[in-house]
């Protein structure tokens, strides 16, 4: 299961490109919007077990590499620019305003100021992770 993240940088590696990728609050992240909502499975799971199981399916390729095969397609087989393909993107492909957008958030993020709190915000006791309590009841 890929994250949407991990998709942009498989396809960036395949494609032997250097991108950044950056996170911002969905307010601004207004050009990810088009491929957020689109009804396909990303960022859901299925239970494909029964499947797997009963009929015995299997990925003839791995995910990633099914990715990176794609992307290479695409480019040696590129759509007409405003056709089908890319109309149903809904990406009006302005980046430029993604540029600007891009400046204007790391500079938000540089000019915000750092917050001291009197007590560092730490972790619940559920957490048992890097810097949690070990446990101390034992499982098993």
């Amino acid at each position: 299961m890929l994250t949407l993240r991990q998709v942009v940088e498989s396809i960036a590696r395949a494609l032997d490109s250097k991108i950044e990728v950056l996170s911002m609050p969905w307010s601004l992240a207004r050009p990810a919007r088009p491929l957020v909502g689109q009804p396909i499975p990303t960022h859901r799971v299925f239970d494909l077990a029964r499947l797997k199981n009963d009929l015995g399916y299997r990925d003839l390729v791995p995910p990633a590499e099914a990715l990176a095969r794609t992307a290479r397609w695409l480019v040696e087989h590129r759509p007409a620019p405003g056709g089908p393909e890319e109309t149903v993107l809904q990406d009006p492909f302005d980046y430029a305003a993604e540029d600007a957008l891009a400046t204007a958030w790391r500079q938000a993020r540089a000019d915000f100021p750092e917050i001291e709190f009197d007590t560092e915000p730490g972790y619940t006791m559920g957490y048992s992770g890097p810097g949690g309590r070990p446990r101390t009841t034992k499982w098993g």
